[in-house]
């Protein structure tokens, strides 16, 4: 079948239109996928990090408060002991809710740790309460000490995870970023090139008919 001039204009203005729509298909999918990354390290990756740092925050100002407590023997220093657990424990709740991938398993064995770690305190108060402090001592440099330092560590190891994750996203997203521009800015260009190939299309079968007729 020939091809006449209005059915080849119609079949570059598709191409062209066809283009255009893979391009802004592209670029809204590509955009999409860099905001979950982004949403990703705000929702997980930050909080954790956040998150991670107050319960460390709490779990120092217990041992802390653990440490005079022997000392002083001050009910009221007893009282911030619980008050810094119910924060440790308020923070270690809000990250198991958001089942973050990679640290639920960690996390149940921090729950555990910490549950032994306030039984400890328990037997230290009762202990000095009955005037047996070399024994609440003892208790709290070896058993309880054990339980602060498993934990920090575990605390830590969760918020380099997350830092470690924040950076491995922001290349992703730089990655993404600049491979979704060049593909945007390839199919662009070959929009363009099929517009002028079409501007030339069109001048040249508008011209040779009145060249035709110039010579008749």
């Amino acid at each position: 079948m020939k091809l006449t001039i209005s059915r080849k204009l119609l079949a570059s203005y598709s191409a062209i239109a066809l283009l255009a729509m893979l391009a802004s298909a592209y670029a809204i999918f590509s955009l999409h996928n860099l905001n979950e990354l982004a949403y990703a390290i705000i929702d997980e990756d930050f909080f954790v990090v956040d998150t991670g740092k107050k319960m460390m925050d709490a779990l120092l100002a217990q041992e802390s408060a653990e440490k005079r407590y022997l000392i002083l023997k001050d009910p009221s220093i007893a009282e911030l002991f619980w008050s810094r657990s119910n924060e440790f424990n308020d923070s270690l709740e809000n990250l198991r809710k958001n089942n973050i991938p990679g640290i639920v398993k960690t996390l149940s064995q921090i729950s555990l740790l910490h549950k032994q770690y306030d039984d400890f305190f328990n037997q230290t108060v009762t202990l000095v309460n009955g005037n047996h402090v070399e024994d609440a001592a003892k208790i709290s440099e070896t058993d309880s000490q054990r339980a602060i330092e498993d934990m920090a560590t575990m605390l830590r190891d969760i918020r380099t995870k997350a830092e470690n994750n924040i950076d491995a996203r922001m290349n992703l997203i730089k990655a993404r970023g600049v491979r979704a521009s060049t593909m945007t800015m390839t199919l662009s260009a070959i929009g363009l090139i099929i517009g002028l190939a079409v501007a030339l299309l069109i001048t040249y079968n508008i011209s040779r008919p009145l060249n035709e007729l110039k010579k008749a």
